[in-house]
């Protein structure tokens, strides 16, 4: 690994394991950057993100970036919207175009209901910058907890699924986005919603499957999203939850032009737009998928930014 990094390099990726190993050679290569690097995949554990930050910002001809913020029960660290991403802004960095970034759980807002986390709007208004980027993800680090001592209800530990805790503004975050004309690909991973029992239920929001009289509104309204809902449990709130899904959908290509693919709310799906600018929106999957697999080859390295989306 010494001799790789140490290496002319076009690619990198760095485990949160590799940062403190090799802390003294990242940090000669902020010093002298490599002059080739045009991908790099690296994590942050609390305490390394300064150092991380300082080789991120050195290396400012990147064509493709990803960086994790790892959960860590030491506590909250603010240090990617302090320190990294305002350093990503003002022109710096116009020759990227792959940009994932994902918070770790404990940097939540402590002013926001529940301790629920959302992307600050400064971090935010820098990204809405990167007018080069074709392919964007933000995702906050799920909640895995035991017990919800607010709500009293146990969760099953058993259950792979993690608890969603960013609360998303979509109207707030399709404004900051909407100058990215040239995104062809949006993920949104990690976000929760709002049911009618209020912010209270918002943490498990994918958990409880609420449903309400305006939900089983909505379900006799879209009889045509019933083919795209696997089995018979939760029917109804699954339906609603694709229907308000892609409304969400239908806003951003709204305002980004280029957008072929997305994901928000656990459902992913393709636009098609014919020679006559209409566009039809592909539901792919019949069932709830965060698209681990897909996303992390399109993010990591060794994939094309402006094919992989299309390859899926």
């Amino acid at each position: 690994m010494a001799s790789l990094l140490s290496a002319p390099l076009r690619s990198l990726e760095l485990d949160h394991r590799a940062v403190p190993e090799f802390e003294g050679l990242i940090r000669a290569h902020t010093q002298e950057p490599y002059r080739n690097l045009e991908q790099l995949v690296l994590a942050a554990e609390v305490g390394d993100e300064a150092l991380i930050a300082e080789f991120i910002h050195r290396h400012n001809r990147l064509q493709k970036l990803s960086v994790t913020q790892s959960y860590n029960d030491r506590g909250c660290s603010t240090h990617f919207d302090r320190i990294l991403i305002p350093g990503l802004g003002k022109g710096r960095f116009n020759h990227l175009r792959s940009l994932f970034i994902q918070w770790g759980g404990r940097t939540k807002d402590e002013d926001r209901p529940h301790g629920l986390f959302d992307i600050p709007p400064e971090s935010l208004s820098v990204i809405g910058e990167l007018t080069t980027l074709e392919q964007l993800c933000l995702r906050c680090d799920e909640e895995r907890a035991e017990f919800n001592f607010e709500t009293m209800v146990r969760y099953d530990i058993h259950d792979p699924q993690a608890h969603s805790v960013w609360l998303i503004d979509h109207e707030n975050l399709r404004a900051h986005l909407q100058n990215l004309k040239n995104l062809k690909l949006l993920a949104i991973r990690g976000d929760t919603y709002c049911d009618y029992t209020g912010v209270e239920g918002a943490s498990l929001y994918y958990n409880t499957f609420t449903v309400s009289h305006d939900t089983l509104d909505v379900v006799r309204a879209h009889p045509e999203l019933e083919p795209f809902v696997q089995g018979q449990r939760e029917r109804e709130w699954e339906i609603a939850h694709l229907s308000r899904m892609l409304d969400h959908a239908k806003e951003y290509v709204n305002v980004l032009p280029k957008l072929e693919w997305m994901l928000c709310g656990q459902r992913p799906m393709k636009f098609i737009r014919n020679a006559e600018g209409v566009i039809e929106f592909d539901i792919l999957g019949f069932e709830r998928d965060e698209c681990k697999t897909y996303l992390a080859r399109v993010f990591g390295l060794n994939s094309e930014v402006e094919e992989a989306h299309m390859t899926e």
